[in-house]
């Protein structure tokens, strides 16, 4: 088996990528633009068995204040981790798995920070990774009529929201250009930060997102006679949507515009031939409440980590959790003392050394 550290077709990557059901948007090519935005290093490597790969990891070397030097897969993202196939043996796993260690500590750093483990299958991950940040994820698998899903999936009180926005006249469009972005997306994105008190990225990395996947990021809005009053962001892989943010203006919540883009977004995913509509991970109760509450498959994800083997690196291999108690204070502050045009210039700042 052949190992390239720093693989650089990137059409045979995304046609791996693409193919492998359990791939997500973070692992296509275009991910490489995180080196644009914030200075990570990054590192696409790929094993392959005559000259067709067989196995790929997305990774970016990170140099964090907080953590100091890592190799994560992938920044900023819930998603990450190796693509195997299927049909490999496990000795031809264990011999990946040394690769990766050994690349992890040539870099200089003590683990290999994966953020879940999908794309390995049922295979037996104890042998190889430690468990960190244990969570949940939710889908919503597309395999079935709309109007089964609508009747049978989703529950009555997501029905009642979406004919309360469709009764109060609100509208559904997609547009994504960068004027979008710029003019609608980022105010009500950083103001939803404020809220949520976690620090925003720059402008910058969504328009570096949008340039890099073009039609693979889209952003659904609904209207209110003609002016965007919430937007749905999420990028498609393969069969998969995955959405990422949710940007509204809270005046207008009592009309229910976020269930409606959920809906319409689902909608278009269905007719577009995809299989499954990714809602994200799970880190607190009412997380998951709101995606039960669309019928979600739950399923178990966390953070994995690949070490260099010794004591000390299985010690120190854990990163930081954003439910922490700690977490929710630093939350607390933020909301309560930053206002958003002092969190629009240092929260790009924090988010590079948070690699979050």
């Amino acid at each position: 088996m052949d190992f390239i550290d720093n693989f650089g077709d990137a059409r045979q990557w995304d046609e791996y990528v693409e193919s492998h059901p359990q791939s997500r948007f973070c692992h296509l090519y275009a991910y490489r633009c995180l080196e644009d935005v914030y200075g990570y290093t990054p590192h696409y490597l790929a094993f392959l068995k005559g000259g067709k790969i067989v196995a790929a990891l997305p990774a970016f070397e990170t140099r964090s204040l907080f953590f100091g030097r890592r190799l994560v897969s992938q920044p900023f993202s819930e998603y990450g981790g190796l693509l195997l196939n299927d049909d490999l043996a496990e000795d031809e796993v264990r011999e990946i798995m040394g690769h990766l260690r050994q690349f992890a500590a040539a870099k200089g750093g003590r683990a290999l920070e994966m953020h879940g483990r999908q794309g390995m299958g049922s295979r037996d991950w104890k042998p190889y990774l430690i468990e960190g940040n244990a969570q949940s994820y939710a889908y919503l698998p597309l395999d079935r009529p709309l109007d089964e899903i609508w009747a049978k999936v989703i529950t009555y009180q997501v029905r009642k929201a979406v004919q309360k926005a469709q009764r109060c006249d609100l509208t559904v469009v997609e547009k994504s250009d960068e004027d979008t972005i710029v003019r609608d997306f980022y105010p009500f994105y950083v103001s939803s930060m404020t809220r949520l008190g976690v620090p925003p990225h720059s402008i910058q990395y969504y328009l570096r997102c949008k340039a890099a996947y073009g039609d693979k990021l889209r952003i659904f809005w609904a209207l209110q006679r003609g002016t965007p009053i919430a937007g749905l962001l999420g990028f498609s892989c393969g069969k998969r949507i995955n959405i990422i943010n949710i940007v509204s203006d809270e005046r207008f919540w009592e009309v229910r515009p976020n269930d409606l883009i959920h809906w319409e977004y689902i909608k278009w995913a269905h007719a577009a031939g995809y299989q499954d509509f990714d809602f994200g991970s799970i880190r607190y109760e009412g997380q998951l409440h709101y995606k039960k509450k669309w019928g979600c498959i739950i399923d178990g994800h966390g953070y994995y980590f690949l070490t260099a083997g010794s004591p000390a690196d299985e010690q120190s291999a854990g990163t930081f959790d954003s439910s922490s108690p700690l977490m929710k204070r630093f939350s607390a502050v933020w909301t309560r003392c930053v206002p958003p045009p002092l969190g629009r210039r240092i929260g790009p700042f924090l988010r590079k050394h948070l690699v979050r």
